[in-house]
């Protein structure tokens, strides 16, 4: 599963920490590439509107903290998930680009 919203990681090629501030992003809007996270500089938050950080579970480092998380968040993150792989499997037209949501 995703780490939950309010997580502080490092990523591995950064010494800055980020907080994870949502989650199944994507860096433009015309890719069909969606990042795990998106996140802010920690301890500054969000600065600018342009200062977000997408990145995947397998780029971070370290976990500083680990966000609040509750049911309510684990099944919000379940339909979000089931829901972007329709969504890149309906955009590709073909099964073999389904992609099972990995465990962590």
């Amino acid at each position: 599963m995703l780490l939950p919203i309010g997580t502080v990681c490092t990523l591995k090629d950064s010494a800055k920490k980020l907080m994870i501030t949502s989650f199944m992003v994507k860096k433009e809007p015309n890719s069909e590439k969606y990042y795990d996270y998106c996140g802010c500089l920690y301890p500054e938050g969000i600065v600018n509107s342009d200062e977000h950080f997408v990145f995947d579970k397998s780029d971070i480092k370290t976990i500083h903290h680990l966000g609040y998380f509750n049911q309510e968040e684990e099944e919000f993150k379940e339909n979000l998930y089931t829901e972007k792989e329709i969504e890149y499997c309906e955009s590709k037209r073909n099964a073999k680009y389904y992609k099972k949501r990995p465990s962590y």
